[in-house]
């Protein structure tokens, strides 16, 4: 996992001045000056993958791109392996209500607590710590704990952290808490992506592994339009900190539910 976790850390870190250094040019400079940093970046990120050489793999057979077999031989890989396949349903039933999280996070600071967007920056900042630190440890320590449990941990704790937002009061006060509850919540998303990454780049067959990376990142971005329609609603008729409460909640009952499930199937198994 050491590989990952020092991509995840540098990704961190990347993520942390991010929104330092938004703040600063949103105060410092105008708006279309700031979408051409943006351009700006995105040239300089292509010109540095441009200069790269990757390597084309041998191609084995004569077979033509075909979404609906290379969608059946993902979901091939994953019933092969039950419990990552039981992992994967836990985790897209998880991410349709965490997912919408990352458009609300701003109307969390802004409307419930009533702050401004360097408030708002820092909150992201300290999500990006909580990422950074979890990836510091996945690096050193994550072969202590089995794969797949440690990754299933870090969708309770997600849930978990989650639920606790949605439960603060209003004031300025709980702003810094819900910004502190903000590490936990960054660290438990990379605990529960590292260590499934290691697992799938560990166990499944390089020629199959980018099937099933594309299927989980398939089930993955359907998860957002899905949780968009639920969460806008729901959020506007009872506000963002509800959201929280709720998608929390949801969160928790889903990896509880599904992890006594899985025990009882392996018990049943031996």
């Amino acid at each position: 996992m050491k590989a990952n976790g020092w991509s995840q850390f540098m990704q961190s870190g990347a993520f942390m001045l991010g929104p330092v250094l938004g703040a600063m040019m949103f105060g410092a400079l105008s708006m279309p000056v700031i979408l051409m940093t943006d351009l700006a970046g995105a040239l300089i990120a292509s010109i540095t993958v441009a200069v790269v050489k990757i390597e084309e793999p041998e191609k084995n057979g004569t077979k033509y791109p075909d979404f609906v077999r290379e969608f059946k031989e993902g979901v091939a890989v994953y019933r092969s392996r039950p419990r990552l396949m039981h992992l994967l349903i836990n985790a897209g039933i998880c991410m349709i209500f965490f997912m919408p999280l990352t458009t609300l996070y701003p109307l969390m600071s802004s409307d419930y607590f009533q702050v401004n967007a360097l408030h708002a920056g820092i909150v992201e900042f300290f999500y990006a710590v909580g990422m950074m630190g979890s990836a510091l440890l996945a690096a050193q320590w994550g072969k202590k704990v089995e794969r797949l449990r440690l990754s299933r941990m870090g969708l309770l704790g997600l849930g978990a952290s989650t639920m606790v937002c949605g439960m603060l009061p209003v004031g300025y006060v709980w702003f810094w808490v819900f910004a502190m509850v903000c590490i936990v919540m960054g660290g438990c998303g990379n605990i529960y992506a590292l260590p499934l990454t290691t697992y799938m780049q560990e166990h499944i067959a390089p020629e199959a592994l980018g099937r099933a990376f594309s299927l989980m990142g398939s089930v993955m971005s359907l998860t957002m339009p899905l949780g968009l329609l639920i969460s806008g609603p729901c959020a506007e008729r009872f506000g963002v900190a509800f959201w929280f409460l709720f998608s929390g909640a949801a969160m928790l009952a889903a990896t509880v539910i599904m992890t006594l499930h899985s025990h009882f199937k392996d018990s049943v198994i031996e």
